[in-house]
Order: C-alpha cells, then structure tokens, then sequence
C-alpha cells in the first residue's frame, strides 16, 4: 500500500463532498440536525479502501491500536464510529464524520440509475417524511440535467484506484478493521 492511494481516495471524497454541496445547495435537500437514522444500520457494507485513508489518520493520530483493538471484538454491528444521542432517540453523530466512506459520504443525495437508466434519487425515509416537497422537486430538477452524485460511478471511481481492496464489499467495522490491520501491518514493517 502505498500513501498516494489513500490521497487518491482523498481526492476523490473531496470531489464528492463537493458534488454533494452543489446539490444540497441546487435542492434545499438536508439532512435533519443530528439525524443518524441511516448511520444506525447494521447492513452497511463499505470496502477496505473506502476505511484506508481514516485507518491511515488513525495510527497517525496514535489511536490506530485502540481503534483496531474496538473493531477487532466489536460490541455491535453498526458502526462503532457512531455514537447515539441517549436523549433523543434516532440522533446521533459520527465519531469520524470527515474521514466518512464513500456510501456514509452520499446517503440520501445520491442516485441511482432505473431501469431506463435514468438517474433517481435515492432518499432515505426521514427525507420522504420530513421533506416530501423538497425530495419531489430535487427528483424533478434532476429529470431535467441537475447533476447528482451517483452510487455506481463513485464506486467504480473509488475501485479504480485499487481493485485489489476497492472491489469487495463487507460489513463497515470488517472493512474498517481489515483497514487498520492493513495500515498497522504495514507501518510495522516501514
């Protein structure tokens, strides 16, 4: 593993971060303050290269073996990033919102193509309840050209980097843990 993979995949966040602004800024579309709804899932899957560049920041910061040692005998199987508003059920936040994969990145303004192969957005339910008009109206401005981020090309975008671990997908703390394994490892033998 080289660095400059880990700033490719950088790079490319970055890039969507960006796409996802223009969007939200083009729509209205937001998500509630301190929603974490869709981070409480126990079926995220994400790749090992997705995890790379946080696992990388992790070890950088010193906390890569406390980290790895979390995901190695993890206590749940949603994200052990996330922490859950004990207030309010439903909220919460991420513990690594910037170092975030791809899918955590697009959630709920991203496309997907139908069966025409026409972009639609994939939304999650608290933006059909909360926002109903507003998730209307992006869908329409994205029928006419409006640009999205769409899930297939990022992905494919993001395993063109390194297929090798861009391709497979696995349960979030599996991939980050084979991240901080793949990270550990090799700062071992630098």
């Amino acid at each position: 593993m080289k660095i400059d993979i880990a700033e490719q995949v950088s790079h490319l966040f970055a890039e969507i971060d960006r796409q996802t602004q223009v969007f939200q800024a083009a729509t209205g579309l937001y998500c509630p303050p301190g929603c974490g709804k869709c981070c409480d899932n126990e079926h995220i899957e994400v790749t090992v290269l997705d995890c790379l560049p946080l696992a990388i920041e992790l070890f950088e910061a010193g906390e890569g073996e406390f980290w790895l040692g979390q995901f190695t005998e993890p206590t749940r199987d949603s994200c052990l990033f996330y922490q859950a508003d004990a207030l309010n059920a439903g909220n919460g936040r991420c513990l690594q919102y910037v170092g975030r994969p791809l899918l955590c990145r697009t959630f709920g303004f991203g496309t997907v193509r139908n069966k025409a192969g026409a972009p639609e957005l994939a939304v999650c339910s608290v933006h059909r309840a909360t926002q109903a008009e507003t998730v209307a109206r992006s869908q329409q401005l994205i029928a006419e050209g409006l640009s999205a981020p769409n899930f297939a090309d990022l992905a494919m975008q993001l395993e063109a980097i390194d297929p090798a671990i861009g391709r497979q997908h696995y349960p979030i703390n599996q991939a980050m843990r084979r991240a901080l394994e793949r990270v550990g490892f090799q700062r071992q033998w630098a």
